[in-house]
């Protein structure tokens, strides 16, 4: 199994646990290999398209997260066509779980062009576009419970 094959077993396997804590989702597919968009979950008459990232940062690093610009155009486009909610969800290095419905987002996210060092190539990427989504548009988790509401300003020290 390949570098990328296994960050991807890891994340559904993640979401798999962490769905198993808080029943956020009726039923989880995981997507076909090279897709970008990871998992399609439901919850009643809602359906949800998700893309999982395990992130080596604690909560309080950043006050934002990024996300690639094709992903987040094809979580929108699946939003559009499918009508399938766009979630991002992130897995952080302290326990917590950051949560992006994109479609709700009240802050509009800032572009920046960045160089990402990518394990699974062995490379530096260079000028790779991402998008800083605000925490304050986030629901964000710690030990399965609600630490932050969406729409809840994130001026607080979370522990």
């Amino acid at each position: 199994m390949n570098y990328f094959e296994t960050n991807e077993k890891n994340d559904l396997q993640m979401l798999y646990e962490f769905n198993y804590c808080t029943k956020l989702f009726q039923t989880i597919k995981q997507t076909p290999e090279k897709c970008h968009i990871d998992a399609i979950a439901n919850k009643r008459d809602r359906e949800f398209a998700i893309e999982i990232k395990h992130r080596f940062v604690n909560l309080e690093k950043y006050q934002t997260i990024f996300i690639e610009d094709y992903k987040l155009a094809q979580l929108m486009l699946e939003y559009t066509v499918n009508h399938r909610e766009p979630l991002y969800i992130n897995f952080l290095a302290d326990g917590c779980v950051v949560i992006f419905n994109l479609a709700k987002l009240k802050t509009m996210p800032k572009q920046r062009i960045t160089n990402i060092k990518s394990e699974g190539y062995g490379v530096n990427q260079c000028q790779e576009r991402r998008f800083l989504l605000s925490l304050d548009d986030a629901v964000i988790y710690k030990d399965n419970l609600i630490i932050k509401p969406m729409g809840q300003c994130k001026t607080k020290q979370y522990s």
